[in-house]
């Protein structure tokens, strides 16, 4: 019996990562499955990055914090609308998740967690963590203080990295100084985010891309009083929907103008990227038109007949996959950081505000809004298991 390749590929990079441990192990620390590697490689290129304008990256600092304010607030309420809606439903949606690599081709969604396709995790990741701790780092020389060490952290064949700055040179700086280094990490995702986002949709979608209307389902007919199943599910219609009776179908709204021009019992022939479906329309339960039966509709992209199936379009469709994880990831996890939760970059913006305006209070307001995170994190969790 033959592995599958794409496990195979999992394994060999575990296998790599062994080896390098294994070569490399007089300079790591380790403790249990944590493996750490100081290193003063790197100072060189942040200092570098700095000196081509300290004022700029001063100013990116200081706009940053603001940013993370607005992040902390955001991932706030987030949450706990998350916990209202799913209390007040009865079902939790899929919101908070654990992303973990999964060591197959395709994603896969469970209670509680998201499994991302190895490949496209591992290299995810490896951005994130290099833009985060470089951002730190940058802002950091910016103002002139010191690094003491920047490193690699491998927690099993999960990456990591880290800037140590001296924290006793980083505490006798000003309050706003110590907001602009917390925050960096978090607004520079967000600026890897909406980088590969504006080359998505301004390059690669309309470049190689066509649009159209995807579903996930289709209607149960006995909940409309429709013995039968409905036309789309007759026909097992998969796919992304592109036309239909020769129309161009590139939105919902372009779905809904045709269907609303027909009525049941009219014969028509629909095209997806997955092939040609005849079929006959029936009536639509919520008013006029005709009704394929297709449920959870969504505008999506798919790539284009040309490319479909080639060497070429392979490629293309593994790299768009990637920016959509690399998007997802970096805008998902920089919020996280941000929520007033020690020790994450959110609780120390929050206790260095509070220390320099409501000195009294600080320790307590710090003390209560991690543990009131925590409880809605942990709440929200235990829900998604009990429903």
């Amino acid at each position: 019996m033959f592995l599958d390749p794409y496990l195979l590929s999992v394994l060999v990079f575990a296998l790599l990562i062994v080896a390098l441990i294994v070569k490399d192990r007089r300079k790591i620390e380790r403790k249990v499955i944590l493996f750490i590697r100081r290193t003063e490689k790197g100072r060189d290129l942040i200092d570098r990055v700095v000196s081509i304008s300290p004022q700029f990256w001063k100013k990116v600092g200081a706009l940053a914090a603001m940013i993370g304010f607005g992040g902390m607030i955001f991932g706030t309420i987030y949450i706990f609308l998350l916990i209202r809606n799913a209390i007040s439903r009865g079902v939790a949606a899929q919101g908070i998740s654990l992303v973990i690599p999964v060591p197959f081709n395709e994603p896969a969604v469970g209670t509680g967690f998201i499994g991302v396709p190895f490949w496209y995790w591992i290299i995810s990741i490896a951005l994130l963590v290099v833009v985060h701790e470089g951002m730190h780092g940058v802002i950091l020389r910016a103002h002139r203080i010191k690094i003491k060490s920047i490193g690699l952290l491998l927690l099993a064949i999960i990456p990591g990295a880290f800037v140590e700055p001296d924290e006793k040179d980083l505490k006798r700086r000003n309050w706003f100084v110590r907001l602009k280094v917390y925050a960096a990490g978090s607004f520079g995702n967000f600026l890897l985010a909406g980088l590969v986002f504006l080359i998505l949709q301004f390059w690669m979608v309309p470049a190689f891309y066509t649009s159209g209307v995807g579903f996930s389902g289709y209607f149960n007919g006995t909940e409309f009083g429709h013995p039968e199943p409905y036309p789309a599910q007759k026909v097992n219609l998969t796919g992304v929907i592109l036309e239909i009776d020769g129309e161009r179908i590139r939105n919902f709204e372009d779905l809904s103008r045709f269907l609303g021009s027909r009525k049941p019992g009219d014969r028509v022939t629909v095209v997806t990227n997955t092939g040609e479906y005849s079929l006959t329309l029936e009536r639509n339960p919520d008013g006029e038109g005709g009704f394929l039966g297709i449920a959870n509709i969504y505008n999506t992209n798919v790539l284009r007949d040309d490319l479909r199936g080639t060497s070429t379009g392979n490629i293309l469709e593994w790299i768009f996959k990637l920016m959509v994880w690399v998007v997802v990831l970096n805008a998902g996890i920089g919020v996280v950081n941000l929520l007033p939760l020690k020790p994450l970059d959110g609780g120390l913006m929050l206790e260095t505000f509070m220390e320099r305006f409501f000195p009294e209070y600080a320790e307590d307001a710090v003390r209560f809004s991690s543990a009131f995170i925590l409880t809605l994190i942990i709440s929200y969790f235990l829900f998604t298991l009990l429903v």
